[in-house]
């Protein structure tokens, strides 16, 4: 029943409004390209009418600067690129996400958090590589049947697990609302 997390995303968007409103570079591509369908199923779907084309979101950038970017071409050269660059976002020393020197932190011990997250091995890193170049050359993008940026319009709640945040997270990290939820909606004592 409780996860000790406060909730989490649904996929429920619309594939490119939002971010074609916010300036997000766009990409087109047909249904036939995301598909995958090659030339015999291209041609038919191009008879049939239903290769519709499929604006993409790429990535954001503002004045001159990137703002949003995936892990993946055009804002890396190659797949390996890509890979290598998040991995590094991950767990470079000093900088990575894992690895930088804590900063303010809803956790209690950011520092023995973060020291408990292993990195990741060179096999595991090799193995990416050649799945995200074997997507990137199959598809000829990455992800695979869905542009690099979608949005998430939708959210799911559920208990939370209160003693959870009590032991590993600073107080504040819920509120009185969440603290009172059984006593006030489950009394009865069915959740």
């Amino acid at each position: 029943m409780a996860l000790g997390l406060g909730g989490f995303p649904h996929y429920g968007a619309h594939r490119f409004a939002w971010t074609r409103s916010l300036g997000f570079q766009m990409r087109d591509r047909t249904f036939a390209q995301v598909l995958h369908k090659g030339f015999f199923g291209t041609l038919l779907m191009r008879l049939l009418n239903r290769n519709v084309t499929i604006p993409q979101a790429i990535g954001l950038d503002h004045e001159g600067k990137t703002i949003i970017k995936p892990f993946a071409p055009p804002y890396y050269p190659t797949m390996e690129a890509a890979v290598r660059a998040f991995v590094d976002y991950k767990f470079a020393p000093g900088t990575g996400f894992f690895r930088d020197a804590p900063k303010p932190s809803a956790w209690r011990d950011p520092a023995a958090i973060q020291a408990t997250i292993p990195p990741y091995s060179e096999a595991n890193i090799e193995a990416v590589i050649a799945y995200c170049n074997y997507v990137m050359k199959h598809y000829g993008q990455f992800p695979a049947n869905f542009g690099p940026i979608r949005t998430l319009m939708a959210f799911q709640a559920h208990h939370i697990d209160t003693a959870f945040y009590d032991r590993f997270y600073l107080p504040g990290a819920y509120t009185t609302a969440h603290a009172e939820h059984f006593a006030r909606w489950h009394a009865d004592g069915v959740s």
